[in-house]
Order: structure tokens, then sequence, then C-alpha cells
């Protein structure tokens, strides 16, 4: 039976976050959806505390880690829902972040995606994120991440692409897109979909009146930090090349040269130089398949519409 929302939750070893995240969702206001939580193989008693206390839950399991991207496509084929949200299970909901989200996607057919505030929850009154914006090296920018709730604009706002932390999809343009590129793992699939949706003509926006909280790093910090470093390096040099308009490359290559080494500079200082020359070295083998993999619709984009796409980054 079709639904109106498919929720899903990619989940590792995190019973522990299950117990406050599933509970925020079957308490939503919206009430017409499913929850699907594809499970990485853990070994902590999620599954069995899933089918134990969330019989309704549909749950997909699998033998091993797949990371994001690809349990969430394996959802996604197997979602019955008009709309997608995508629910990082370290997030608890707001009881109305549904309803107002599907509401608002609802009403503009050529919305692709939308988001909320994502609120820190170890920090009350921070902001996380309020979508994706991009840099000009390609690296992904957080919106208002750290700023006070308070002085944040309550005015809904169109933003470069939301993050899949906690966002809404319509399901038949992610079928259009071929939903995440599965090839990534973790780290900027969100980025690199919302860019290919751009290249589509669709658009992204924030509806900061729906609040999610964020416990940070819930999951991820059980996972070595230069292994996650490597990922986002090489997943961002890899949505790059993938996405980047020939014409802005053209028009702006000191702009984008000079942000690319500022940006080096960071992940050298955080990473180390062996995880930063280890992602490049990869992208370089990889450059041949990433270009295969660049859209038809990158012929009709250039530097104006890049440089759109920068200005509403800095929101």
């Amino acid at each position: 039976m079709a639904v109106a929302v498919s929720i899903v939750i990619v989940n590792w070893n995190g019973k522990h976050l299950l117990e406050e995240c599933i509970p925020s969702i079957e308490q939503q206001e919206f009430r017409d959806f499913e929850i699907l939580v594809v499970d990485n193989g853990s070994t902590d008693g999620s599954k069995e505390f899933l089918r134990e206390k969330f019989p309704a839950v549909r749950l997909i399991e699998l033998s091993g880690n797949l990371g994001f991207a690809s349990p969430n496509n394996l959802a996604f084929d197997e979602a019955k829902g008009n709309l997608i949200a995508t629910i990082n299970n370290d997030l608890v909901l707001d009881r109305r972040w549904l309803a107002i989200l599907v509401e608002s996607l609802n009403q503009d057919p050529t919305c692709f995606s939308v988001q909320g505030k994502i609120l820190q929850q170890n920090r009350p009154g921070f902001i996380d994120t309020c979508g994706l914006g991009m840099r000009p090296c390609g690296a992904a920018r957080n919106l208002a991440h750290n700023q006070n709730e308070n002085d944040f604009s309550t005015e809904r706002r169109m933003i470069f692409t939301a993050s899949a932390g906690a966002a809404l999809y319509r399901h038949s343009m992610l079928k259009q897109l071929g939903y995440f590129d599965s090839s990534y793992f973790a780290y900027y699939e969100d980025l690199d979909l919302g860019w290919r949706a751009r290249l589509k003509g669709w658009h992204s926006m924030l509806i900061p009146e729906a609040n999610a909280f964020h416990k940070i790093h819930g999951t991820s910090a059980s996972v070595p930090g230069n292994f996650l470093w490597f990922l986002s390096e090489r997943n961002r040099l890899r949505t790059f090349v993938k996405n980047i308009p020939a014409g802005a490359l053209m028009k702006h290559p000191f702009r984008i040269l000079i942000d690319e080494l500022r940006y080096m500079d960071m992940i050298r200082k955080k990473a180390g130089w062996g995880t930063m020359l280890r992602a490049r070295w990869k992208v370089l083998i990889e450059l041949f398949s990433l270009l295969q993999k660049r859209m038809p619709e990158l012929h009709n984009f250039g530097a104006r519409e890049w440089e759109q796409w920068l200005e509403i980054s800095d929101n």
C-alpha cells in the first residue's frame, strides 16, 4: 500500500540512538508514513531491539557496513512513498517536523528537497546546520553552523541543497538522478546529489520552522578520524570533478585555486599530508571514470549559474 512519505534511517551499532530517534518519528503530527531502517550488520542488538519494540518498522538487514550511500539507495528502491525523508539515527525530530516539510514540498513541484533547522542537541539554542552550500573548491559549507538560534532569520529561503541528515526529497526526482553515488560510502553524497539536481534545473529550500536535534557525531565517533577525513576529501574532489561547469573553471581559475590551497592547508593541519595525498591519488586514478559521470546538462550551465550557487551558499 502506498504512503505519502517513506522515512529511511541507516543504522550501524546505534541501538542507543534508535531508542530516541524512532519514538520521535512515531510521535509525528503527520501520520501517513512508513519507516525503513537499513542495518549495516550491527552487533549491538539493534536488529533485535527493532523487531521487539518497533515491529512496524521495515528492517533491511545487511551483512556488513556499506556506509551511508548504498544502504539509502537500497531503501529508496523499496520505499512506497511519493516523498522520501532521510534521517540520521542520531537525530530527534520535533513532532511537527514532517508535517511542515511535507506541506512546503507539496506547494512547489519544481522543488527537489527541503530541510529545516538541525539544532545541536548537546548545546541547546545553537544550530548545527540549515542546509549545505559549497565553496569555490567544491567543499561543503554547513549553513549557519554554530549560530545562535535566536539570531537566525525565520524566513524561508533557497539553499544550494539539503543535508541528508534530516531532509525530505521528491522520490520521482531521486529516481531520475539515480539516487546517491554508491561509490562514496559516506560523506558528500548529499552535496553531489543536490548539485546534480541543480543541473536538472531543480532547487532546494530551507524551512526554518521545522526543527530536528542532532547528537553531534553520534555514529561517526567510533570510526578513526583519519579515515573519515580521507573519505571526505576523496568525495569532495570526486564531486568537484563530476559537477563543476567548464565555464566556471575557465572564468574563475584563480578564485578556485586560492580556495583549494586554503582548504588543502586546513586538511593538512587536521589530517596530515598522508591522508590528503592518498585522497588525491585515489581521485587521479579514477579521473577518467569520474569524467564519464558528468551529466549532459552540464553543457547548459556555466560561470553565471556557478556564481549564483556560491551566493546562496553564503546565507
